[in-house]
């Protein structure tokens, strides 16, 4: 009788352990992350095109984690040279009162560009505009998500 009482003893314990661990697990599961995805919301915005003289420009806002808006950025033209082209530099986003520049940008290269372009901006937003300067046909890109 003690055998059988000292093995449902065991029993018990396993049980209690893999209840603790389930409820452990539920927990981190359900925590919210740092991870914010935008993709759900905001849409892909294209500028120009690849007619003669032009260049189109697709930006798509991807996910906001820790603190940085991850942007991707595709950019195909046909018949300008745009290789010296600094996107750090051209690059603008604009939300709740401020400008800032990104942290990181792909380096141009060819007539056919795809990367990710990434700003620090520390908080929750909702509504931005990218502004690219100094691209051929048009001199100022507005991007406006609302």
């Amino acid at each position: 009788m003690r055998k059988k009482r000292k093995k449902d003893n065991y029993i018990i314990y396993f049980l209690i352990i893999i209840a603790v661990i389930i409820i452990v697990l539920g927990i981190f599961i359900a925590m919210p992350s740092n991870k914010s995805i935008v993709s759900q919301k905001f849409q892909t915005i294209t500028t120009g095109t690849t007619d003669q003289g032009d260049v189109a420009i697709d930006i798509t806002p991807k996910e906001l984690i820790n603190g940085k808006l991850n942007t991707e950025i595709s950019i195909n033209t046909h018949s300008v040279d745009i290789s010296m082209i600094n996107l750090k530099e051209e690059i603008t986003l604009e939300y709740n009162g401020k400008a800032i520049k990104p942290i990181s940008a792909p380096k141009i290269t060819g007539h056919h560009t795809l990367g990710n372009i990434v700003f620090d901006v520390n908080e929750p937003i909702n509504e931005f505009i990218i502004v690219i300067t100094n691209i051929p046909k048009l001199q100022s890109r507005i991007y406006e998500w609302r």
